[in-house]
């Protein structure tokens, strides 16, 4: 019989060790599985000084120098519309947790229709939560600076340039990886909720 799963403590380390359990295929390579080859795993790390994902920085640049991993850092340019869609996206979770009874801050294929309809709705912003946004969300680029001085990223990109560009930025990525290019960009299922024009997006755009 299998021995019972032990979970372990949401530590750093644990974390750190985590990683190193997920790249093992690719430190050792003649014990890679087959499903693995040609194919890269690795995870999304969002610097939120409120909910950090990993406390110990330092480890886990040394983790990831160890296995060789590449860098990839998105960044955003335009920080008002970020700090505008996070407010919308609150919002919509708070629409989608009632009509389905599931917190979902993204529209998805299963989304509802009045989350549907939410995202093409203009919404008033309370000013005081932009300007605190702000202030997190310069903070947190901050340490991500930071952090990348550290890991310099094997490729760099804008969320903006995702948004007009999305196969060349995805292949820009695959080359970094050192994986083959799309063809063509594969589908995606997510949506934005969050007009480009922000005076669509927000009732009180003028006091913005």
């Amino acid at each position: 019989p299998l021995a019972p799963r032990i979970a372990l403590r949401d530590t750093a380390r644990n974390r750190a060790a985590s990683l190193n359990r997920m790249w093992a295929g690719y430190r050792n390579p003649d014990r890679m599985p087959d499903a693995m080859k040609g194919c890269a795993r690795g995870f999304k790390l969002q610097f939120n000084h409120g909910r950090p994902q990993f406390e110990r920085m330092g480890l886990l640049a040394e983790t990831l120098k160890m296995n060789n991993a590449a860098v990839i850092a998105l960044r955003r340019e335009d920080v008002l519309r970020h700090a505008v869609s996070a407010i919308r996206a609150r919002m919509l979770k708070e629409v989608s947790l009632a009509e389905r009874g599931i917190g979902d801050a993204h529209i998805k294929p299963e989304s509802g229709p009045a989350a549907r309809a939410f995202a093409q709705e203009a919404v008033h912003v309370d000013l005081d939560r932009v300007s605190q946004l702000l202030e997190s969300i310069a903070y947190n680029r901050q340490r991500m600076e930071r952090f990348f001085r550290r890991c310099p990223p094997a490729a760099e990109v804008t969320y903006e340039e995702y948004l007009t560009d999305r196969l060349g930025v995805l292949n820009r990525i695959l080359a970094a990886l050192e994986l083959e290019p799309f063809a063509e960009a594969p589908p995606q299922d997510l949506a934005k909720i969050t007009d480009d024009d922000l005076s669509k997006a927000v009732l009180n755009y003028e006091e913005l």
